[in-house]
């Protein structure tokens, strides 16, 4: 867990663009994956990728 918030919220925070980055909140620009397991089960989760959202906008998958 502590990996995943250092490369997110802890990120932004360092480089001061955490108003506007860093977590899901409503007025915030977001780019993110939704996985289909929790990578806090096993890191190896994060290679279950449902879908890709870029600016807040769904990434058609290679295959549609």
């Amino acid at each position: 867990m502590q990996a995943l918030v250092s490369a997110t919220s802890g990120a932004a925070k360092a480089v001061n663009i955490s108003k506007e980055v860093g977590t899901l909140e409503k007025g915030k620009l977001a780019d993110f994956v939704v996985l289909t397991a929790n990578p806090l089960d096993d890191i190896k989760n994060t290679r279950t990728i449902e879908s890709v959202w870029i600016g807040g906008a769904r990434v058609p998958a290679k295959n549609q």
